[in-house]
């Protein structure tokens, strides 16, 4: 039912499509995969990828869960306690795992290293793919040598102009409400135009450039109309602040809040 927005359907065929797109021709996976000495090497990788995946999709999922029966009759954001819900892992964080020694550390070096690990792959794969496409052709094209001490020159000034650009729409990104449905979002919209040309030029021989061209930004723009056009509300479960303990201070936030 298209008019549901999560079915056992919907999460398991757009799913598929979309794991399928990040790990069959998004850049940063490609790049990775081809650093694997061997074919075989990288289809090991893949393979021993997909139960971490799993395991991190439940956790996170579950984390989830748990911090919604932590909350919800105590809601932070109605009080005023953080602004958006994307806060409330790191919220959660400051005001319960204090109680054990180290943890809040742990959790804050685990969110910088897979944050730094991930962004710095796409910035390295932005970088290589300007090198590649743009500089380096722009050289050959007047008739400059280009040598690799060039290319790794060109390189780490474009991963500085590029971690720039990424940090300024990092502040613009916080004021856009909920940053993974963004994310996803994009993703998608992109994502997939990119899987199905890969998919032309892996099984349709008679495809050419200029159509495969069009049809891409077709696509890319299509699905940018369906990601982020008007939509119906999309329902919420129900949060409160009942369960709050000190009442006078929950009334003057509450106050505030509605303010």
């Amino acid at each position: 039912d298209p008019t549901i927005r999560h079915t056992w359907w919907t999460l398991t065929i757009g799913g598929a499509y979309f794991f399928l797109s990040l790990f069959a021709c998004n850049q940063v996976q490609v790049q990775r995969m081809l650093t694997a000495k061997t074919i075989g090497d990288a289809r090991k990788a893949l393979w021993m990828n997909i139960p971490m995946t799993l395991a991190m999709a439940l956790t996170i999922s579950f984390s989830g869960l748990v911090l919604y029966a932590y909350y919800f009759n105590c809601d932070p954001v109605i009080l005023g306690d953080i602004k958006s819900y994307d806060m409330l892992m790191p919220y959660f964080a400051k005001n319960r795992m204090t109680e054990i020694p180290a943890l809040t550390g742990i959790f804050i070096a685990g969110v910088f290293s897979a944050s730094l690990s991930t962004v710095s792959a796409m910035l390295n794969s932005l970088a290589a793919i300007a090198l590649a496409d743009y500089i380096k052709p722009l050289y050959q094209r007047f008739g400059y040598d280009f040598r690799d001490d060039k290319a790794a020159f060109y390189g780490k000034v474009l991963g500085f102009i590029i971690g720039f650009i990424s940090i300024a729409i990092a502040f613009i990104a916080s004021r856009l409400g909920a940053l993974i449905q963004a994310v996803l979002a994009v993703n998608g919209a992109f994502g997939g135009p990119i899987l199905g040309l890969f998919t032309l030029g892996m099984f349709i021989e008679s495809a050419n450039e200029p159509g495969a061209v069009i049809g891409t930004i077709i696509s890319i723009a299509f699905n940018i109309w369906i990601a982020f056009s008007p939509k119906p509300r999309t329902p919420v479960l129900d949060m409160s602040i009942d369960g709050c303990s000190n009442s006078s201070h929950i009334i003057q936030k509450y106050i505030r809040y509605l303010l």
